[in-house]
């Protein structure tokens, strides 16, 4: 049993309590890697543990954890960027109706003081409207500009190019030899850790690749929010900017990254230095999940 942890070990390791593991187990979430049928008692692999922070995630984010299972595959892997989305879309909503009942609660005040209103006045409760998926303020995809030329070459089929304002990355090295499940596991890292020491990370996030004198480097990344931009990396975290430019963008509905030269064509010099990013993007009409890939002009 020496490559099993007991749920003890996994308890007090990952800071939760057993019947937390023991409810986990229960509603399907996360199930022991194997249980011993005469004492019931339930042991798990390491690999199992980043579970647990994508556990953490979800409550912090305000997701039911019995939609959890509806973020993996048929083929058992996660979408842990298709998570973090979806939790981006909750905590906005959230932070609408916090500010609607704020503005409330002032103009209540402001006319208390104004003698419009009795003091004893209580307001009702602010009616929050659901958001109209009409009205979303969310960009709408590029279309392709076959038109456009990078340097004497017409752009690639399905290749656009876009104006990118300034971005600054968290970054954390990654082995592109290493399963998905360590990207995603490096990815809860990135916003866990993050929020511990105090940063304000925002969304999407991807693989970002950073070439050298002939040496690439590969990380998984996350947007710093602008409040954050004075952080300048740690022993734990890199940060690298993106200046605000044009950029050469291409979606795709797997990830193509190291298909850069096949993707970009003449535009992009495998050989040169260079930097790509790939990020994960929700279509808004299918709610499937993208890879686009941007490489700077």
């Amino acid at each position: 049993m020496k490559d099993y942890l007991s749920i003890g070990k996994v308890a007090k390791r990952k800071g939760v309590s057993i019947k937390s593991l023991r409810y986990y187990d229960e509603i399907g979430i996360l199930k022991p890697a194997y249980v011993n049928q005469a004492t019931n008692y339930r042991y798990y692999k390491e690999e199992q543990l980043f579970l647990i922070d994508a556990i953490t995630l979800c409550i912090e984010l305000g997701i039911p954890l019995k939609n959890l299972p509806g973020y993996r595959a048929e083929d058992g892997s996660w979408d842990f960027q298709r998570l973090l989305f979806d939790g981006k879309a909750l905590a906005e909503e959230k932070i609408r109706s916090m500010r609607n009942s704020i503005d409330a609660l002032q103009t209540t005040l402001r006319r208390i003081e104004a003698g419009e209103l009795d003091p004893n006045f209580v307001p009702e409760a602010p009616k929050v409207k659901a958001p109209d998926p009409a009205d979303s303020t969310d960009p709408v995809p590029a279309s392709p500009h076959s038109a456009l030329s990078c340097g004497t070459s017409a752009l690639p089929e399905g290749v656009a190019k876009e104006s990118l304002e300034h971005r600054r990355l968290l970054l954390v090295p990654f082995d592109i030899a290493t399963s998905i499940e360590h990207y995603n596991h490096k990815l809860l890292e990135l916003f866990v850790g993050a929020n511990k020491i105090g940063l304000e990370t925002t969304y999407p996030a991807g693989l970002y690749y950073e070439q050298k004198s002939g040496v690439l480097s590969r990380y998984v990344f996350v947007y710093l929010a602008k409040s954050s931009f004075s952080f300048e990396g740690n022993d734990t975290f890199l940060v690298r900017d993106l200046p605000a430019g044009d950029f050469l963008c291409s979606k795709n509905s797997v990830h193509r990254i190291e298909d850069a030269k096949e993707i970009f064509g003449d535009c992009f010099d495998s050989l040169g230095d260079h930097i790509l990013l790939e990020q994960a993007v929700t279509d808004q009409a299918s709610r499937n999940t993208l890879f686009e890939i941007q490489f700077p002009l």
